[in-house]
């Protein structure tokens, strides 16, 4: 930000009323600028066909909080826009239903997110507007090495219903209530078709609660759709649990589980079930890289096999300040239950560059 002009304009000498003299200066306070890269490459063998594809997603965003700006406290107004290219790896070579780069989707240019939270009181918050459930609720933030769309929301909720994610989010209101000790409550309204935000619920509408608890979450959800798209109701629930541990040196070791459950029979995936084990630091003199293992399956309906699963090893090497390569090798069996002629092998080299 424009530190100088700011500061220069605060120690002018011309009187202002009260309020500028704590917003001026409180500027740089209260607007936080951020953007991210990623960029990667894929080599798929097996699957539909072999081949190699490319993911590249952008992002910018802006966080503006009310209090240093001289005005109400709780406040906090965010907006960002997204860039994304993509050829598919999953929907064109892996052929797998969980999807495995979280960056894959259809290329756009859109306005990401836009919210505005407000304090309540102490235990309280709330949020409105343009929501990625994702960022907020059934999120597992150990698992948030790996590249495995799975690790991110559980197919039990992406692959069955549409709601308010990556890579359109829609219009959604979330309370949150902060207990002690970890404990939390989590409520969640959000549109049922996000491709239509000019309408945000005429097509749908899907509400979710999440309850924390130290180590664990558990969380439910219900989707009533209605109109031609989705004329239909659903319903789900989910479970997270997760730890850590030290391993003997300044690194530490963090495992997660993650269990989740749609089994109306008019959903593809009625059960899933998600572990990996995340060890950070796991080179002397490299306190910055982390090392993982994960695994998801993910049941599938009517298919000649019972299930999909993915299994992940990845290791992020920070290079620079602001700068992470990530090499990931994925083994697909039974891709969208298939035979397993179809099992898939999916090598990525992932670029990450992030300013904050």
């Amino acid at each position: 930000m424009a530190a100088g002009l700011w500061a220069s304009w605060a120690g002018a000498q011309t009187p202002v009323h009260p309020a500028r003299t704590l917003a001026l200066p409180g500027l740089r306070r209260a607007v936080q600028a951020s953007a991210h890269l990623d960029t990667e490459t894929a080599s798929i063998h097996g699957g539909l066909r072999p081949g190699s594809a490319s993911d590249t997603v952008a992002q910018a965003g802006v966080t503006m909080d009310s209090a240093p700006l001289g005005l109400w406290k709780g406040g906090r107004l965010h907006g960002s826009v997204v860039h994304i290219e993509s050829s598919r790896p999953s929907r064109d070579y892996v052929g797998d239903l969980q999807v495995a780069s979280n960056l894959e989707a259809p290329a756009a240019d859109r306005v990401y997110q836009l919210w505005y939270r407000q304090r309540l009181s102490r235990c309280w918050q709330a949020r409105a507007g343009l929501i990625d459930l994702n960022q907020s609720l059934a999120v597992t933030p150990q698992a948030g090495l790996f590249l495995n769309a799975s690790f991110g929301i559980t197919p039990s909720i992406a692959a069955n219903v549409p709601t308010s994610l990556y890579p359109k989010p829609g219009l959604g209101l979330v309370a949150r209530r902060r207990g002690p000790a970890g404990a939390g409550l989590r409520l969640g309204l959000f549109q049922g078709q996000p491709g239509h935000r000019q309408t945000p619920f005429g097509h749908g509408v899907m509400a979710i609660a999440e309850q924390a608890q130290g180590r664990w979450k558990l969380g439910g959800w219900v989707y009533r759709g209605h109109g031609r798209d989705r004329p239909r109701h659903d319903w789900g629930a989910y479970a997270i649990v997760h730890d850590a541990w030290r391993d003997g040196g300044p690194g530490r070791i963090e495992g997660f589980l993650q269990l989740g459950a749609s089994p109306a029979r008019v959903n593809v995936v009625p059960y899933y079930l998600g572990a990996g084990l995340v060890w950070r630091g796991p080179l002397a003199g490299r306190p910055r890289d982390r090392f993982g293992l994960g695994v998801a399956r993910a049941w599938v309906r009517d298919r000649p096999a019972p299930a999909e699963t993915a299994w992940e090893v990845t290791y992020a090497v920070r290079v620079g300040h602001h700068v992470y390569l990530q090499p990931d090798l994925q083994y697909v069996a039974h891709p969208a239950g298939r035979t397993p002629a179809s099992d898939a092998t999916v090598a990525f080299l992932r670029l990450h560059l992030e300013f904050d």
